[in-house]
């Protein structure tokens, strides 16, 4: 491949995104022309072809996705990670990726209208620095090595082919974490795995469903001594306020995260979860019985003194909370 061809014009972030990943995943450096493609372009193994076309045909290098039968729910920059071989993991390590694909396929109104957000706060997204990019790439004909935005492009793709390469490598590491079993929550102790991206150990969390998770702390003197319990997905059976704060180095004021003491046996952690979930019904039944559960919790909060539940209140997270709330708002109506 010796040179990328994609449309003049407005310039958008899945061609460019699609370039720049082109740029870094080739042998040798090559430079992009924004200008309509010519017939021989569309078969010169030497071009690469990028959303502009009219065809998808990989071996011969070309990626576009307008009127291509199949490719309605995917862009330029889906088509060129197919290619890579990296689409699958970067959707899950990208979460952005999905956004983008929908905006360039769909556009404003109906991606907003599909991320339950409106039209005004769709674009009340769009960074500042994204839009300069854009417009400097718009603003050429040719780009490249050795110009200050093909510098800039090939960097970038980098960037994201290593991120991805990396969350693949730690998703594989994640799977080697200690399961902890509560009653009939599991949490993951990802201390022995190492240092793991946020978004590795949340994509592998939710997978087998846990509850929380233990890693080592990273801020302050002797972090690497001291270990971070935190709850995944505000799941409303953990409640790390359940724990007295004299056993802890630090509890957030929601609930959804502490830092243990220095030095903490595996025991110590284990009975710390045992505390975070020792109120909370939902960590004695499986997910299918959670629905009349949640019923059973609301008819016994109902029989509750104010006083109970005053204090039930400073203890219940997620829907339990919203019950205590509800009745003791009921209760003071009744008093009103």
């Amino acid at each position: 491949m010796k040179r990328i061809v994609t449309h003049p014009g407005n310039a958008h972030a899945d061609e460019f995104i699609a370039c720049s990943l082109l740029l870094a995943s080739a042998s040798s450096p090559i430079h992009i022309e924004r200008r309509e493609p010519r017939p021989d372009d569309l078969t010169d193994t030497d071009t690469c072809v990028v959303d502009v076309g009219g065809r998808h045909e990989p071996d011969s290098l070309n990626f576009d996705h307008h009127a291509v039968v199949g490719l309605e729910d995917q862009c330029s920059i889906d088509l060129v990670l197919t290619h890579l071989g990296v689409r699958e993991t970067a959707c899950v390590a990208s979460l952005w990726l999905k956004f983008k694909t929908n905006l360039d396929c769909y556009g404003p109104f109906a991606t907003a209208a599909k991320f339950g957000m409106s039209v005004e706060a769709l674009y009340a997204t769009v960074s500042p620095i994204e839009t300069f990019v854009l417009r400097e790439f718009a603003e050429l004909q040719v780009i490249e090595p050795q110009m200050h935005l093909w510098d800039t492009m090939y960097m970038f793709g980098k960037s994201l082919i290593s991120h991805w390469d990396s969350f693949q490598a730690e998703m594989e590491l994640a799977q080697s974490g200690l399961k902890i079993i509560i009653g009939n929550l599991t949490f993951v102790d990802f201390r022995p795995c190492g240092p793991l991206m946020i978004p590795v150990t949340s994509h592998y969390l939710s997978q087998i469903q846990a509850a929380g998770s233990v890693v080592t702390d990273d801020r302050g003197e002797n972090c690497d001594r001291r270990a971070v319990l935190y709850r995944h997905a505000d799941h409303p059976a953990v409640d790390f306020r359940r724990i007295a704060a004299d056993r802890m180095h630090y509890i957030h004021h929601n609930g959804f995260l502490a830092k243990t003491k220095e030095d903490v046996t595996d025991k110590d952690i284990h009975d710390l979860l045992r505390i975070a979930v020792a109120h909370s019904e939902l960590s004695l039944v499986t997910p299918s019985d959670q629905l009349q559960l949640r019923q059973n919790v609301r008819n016994f909060l109902m029989t509750a003194t104010l006083e109970q539940l005053q204090s039930e209140l400073k203890l219940s997270t997620g829907y339990r909370a919203q019950f205590v709330q509800e009745l003791l708002d009921e209760q003071q109506l009744q008093k009103d």
